[in-house]
């Protein structure tokens, strides 16, 4: 059974926004910060050339106006003006100073030092840091209300300053937010290259590393715009994929994904995943959906089942476009349709039309995973 991952910092930061220890004393202190923390899967000691901001992200959840104590939310609509200040401030503190930064919390329109910020799940500004990167969680490490106090102290003694923790909780991974932030650019050529760092990392990558709601959902225009303006068909593919994973689509977004639904188009793959994803918002488009069923490529096909996947059976050409991916060619292509028709089969008995369409699907191939479950929804029915 897979261990679900998650992106989680432990920071320690001295108290002291401008300190930075020794050569010596910061080698010491990252060899201490191990063996108090040995469970992370990285150590890391960092010095910046000027003070930035350890952000917690999504463990912080309201920042306090120095002026007047009034919080500024980060939870609300998007489109907030709340939720947007945090989301600009994620952007805007990633990787530039902050000491000389001023902002306007909307939650009461004082302009202030973003150094005198308090966040309710403490974050903290600093030059020096020494970062524990977790992928799971760790109750005695990651939980507010566990102090840490004996390990802080030691660490200051290592360091020659007293220091505190900061907790991250990421939506997205730094090192990405960055490709994502090229990929929003208004210069082609960067969102070219953006477009191809990201065609370069890992399969599987974002399902180790999520690209929480929250980044798309505050994103969504500058996403659209980048789109909108980009000729590259790897630049459109990756902005669909992000904009995939808002809780809702929105109009402006549907409308970007059914201009591209022609048999024609060379972007149908993400745009049925668009789909797939968020099936209430593209209920008007099922019948360009089920126009796609026997396209020629293997890919558009078995991402077609997927997208009808959530769609009533009592809608027209539906179950007529299910049986017929589900004799397709292809094996994947199979198994996606046998897939679909279980899933939107739900408590209704099997359609009797379909029995002897996933007898044939057993029959061409008796071992196959797709034959497995057409059994299974045979024997059920």
């Amino acid at each position: 059974m897979s261990t679900l991952h998650m992106d989680l910092a432990l920071t320690v930061i001295p108290r002291d926004l401008h300190f930075r220890p020794a050569e010596e004393a910061a080698r010491r202190a990252l060899a201490l910060f191990k063996e108090l923390f040995p469970y992370a899967a990285d150590h890391q000691a960092k010095a910046f050339d000027a003070v930035h901001f350890i952000n917690p992200e999504l463990f912080a959840s309201r920042a306090i106006c120095p002026t007047c104590g009034a919080a500024t939310s980060r939870y609300g609509e998007p489109g907030d003006a709340q939720r947007q200040w945090f989301a600009d401030i994620d952007r805007l503190t990633l990787d530039a100073p902050v000491e000389a930064m001023r902002t306007v919390p909307p939650a009461c329109g004082h302009e202030v030092p973003f150094t005198e910020l308090t966040f309710d799940w403490p974050g903290g500004c600093a030059c020096f840091a020494l970062v524990a990167v977790y992928t799971f969680w760790d109750e005695e490490v990651m939980v507010e209300d566990r102090p840490l106090e004996e390990q802080l102290e030691a660490l200051g003694a290592a360091l020659g300053t007293p220091v505190r923790a900061v907790r991250s909780y990421f939506a997205l991974l730094p090192a990405d937010r960055r490709l994502f932030e090229g990929l929003m650019s208004a210069d082609e050529a960067a969102r070219v290259a953006a477009a191809d760092a990201l065609d370069a990392l890992e399969h599987g990558h974002f399902e180790d590393h999520s690209l929480a709601a929250t980044f798309p959902e505050d994103h969504a225009d500058r996403l659209l715009a980048a789109f909108h303006a980009s000729g590259e068909r790897r630049v459109k593919s990756w902005i669909l994929y992000a904009l995939s994973h808002n809780k809702k689509h929105t109009p402006a977004v549907v409308a970007a994904v059914a201009a591209q639904i022609d048999p024609a188009g060379d972007l149908l793959e993400p745009c049925l995943y668009m789909i797939h994803r968020d099936s209430k918002s593209y209920a008007h488009m099922t019948p360009a959906v089920i126009a796609l069923r026997n396209h020629a490529e293997r890919n558009v096909r078995w991402r077609c089942a997927m997208a009808l996947a959530h769609v009533p059976l009592d809608q027209p050409g539906v179950l007529d476009a299910l049986h017929a991916l589900m004799l397709d060619a292809d094996a994947g292509t199979r198994l996606q349709a046998v897939l679909a028709l279980h899933h939107v089969r739900a408590l209704r008995k099997l359609d009797q039309a379909s029995r002897p369409v996933l007898e044939q699907v057993v029959a061409m191939d008796p071992s196959s995973a797709a034959a497995r479950h057409a059994s299974e929804l045979l024997a059920g029915a």
